[in-house]
């Protein structure tokens, strides 16, 4: 399935997203390739470049609440890997009800007990990571 791309304002800055597949929208950030390929056959992907680990992660996570508002999404599973972990533990906390699940891989977090909504955390990429993740969103 192509993705397409697309330049989203966010504010102070431009940022390039890629998006495609179908169904349930899932925020993809800093994530691989071939992993947004695999979700992309049963959801919405939405993968926005982040500005990088100079910028604060709240402001990264306010750029991707604004990129998937932008999209009309107001509620959607976020997936961050290594530094979009981070960016996607931000969103989460500051915007639990608007991030439904959350999986956060191969990053060092602080402490996640305080997460509300169902997630999972994993220090590398497992096997299988997109099935965990559709797993996860019941799909």
């Amino acid at each position: 399935m192509p993705f397409r791309e697309r330049h989203i304002d966010v504010g102070d800055a431009d940022l390039l997203v890629t998006f495609g597949g179908a169904g349930p929208p899932l925020l993809l950030l800093h994530g691989p390739s071939d992993l947004a390929l695999a979700l992309a056959a049963r959801v919405t992907v939405v993968r926005p470049q982040l500005r990088g680990a100079e910028f604060p992660d709240r402001t990264m996570a306010r750029d991707a609440l604004d990129v998937m508002g932008d999209f009309g999404y107001d509620r959607f599973t976020a997936v961050g890997h290594d530094l979009g972990a981070r960016v996607a533990l931000r969103l989460a906390l500051d915007h639990p009800g608007t991030v439904v699940r959350l999986a956060l891989i191969g990053a060092a977090l602080p402490d996640v007990r305080r997460l509300t909504m169902p997630h999972l955390v994993a220090d590398a990429p497992p096997p299988g990571l997109a099935r965990a993740i559709l797993d996860l969103m019941g799909l």
